[in-house]
């Protein structure tokens, strides 16, 4: 795997074995981490190469454990839901909200 210049894109190369058990493919493609998601990647690979529609789950998360692993990215914690926020105290949102309050304040007291 590869970074351009600039670090937006990444050129990626693994290889997918079909389901007859026969020969991998390898494939290489660029990732442009602001524009591209690993689902959009997959479903386009998939379309491409004639693969069954399950297979854009399976390539998504390799897409996705790559990127994470060039980048030095924790992997997504499995205890939260999908899509659901993360935890906080109450005390920590109460002092964020205060804050946030206090700067709103502020701001119109300045125009």
């Amino acid at each position: 795997m590869s970074k351009s210049k600039d670090g937006s894109k990444l050129n990626i190369t693994f290889k997918i074995k079909g389901l007859d058990g026969g020969a991998e493919q390898e494939v290489t493609f660029d990732f442009d981490i602001y524009n591209d998601t690993s689902t959009g990647v997959a479903k386009e690979m998939v379309k491409e190469l004639g693969h069954p529609h399950f297979y854009v789950d399976l390539i998504s998360k390799r897409i996705q454990s790559l990127i994470q692993r060039h980048y030095h990215l924790p992997p997504p914690d499995k205890t939260e839901k999908k899509g659901s926020p993360g935890k906080i105290s109450k005390d920590f949102a109460q002092n964020h909200f205060a804050k946030i309050c206090e700067n709103v304040d502020l701001f119109f007291i300045a125009l």
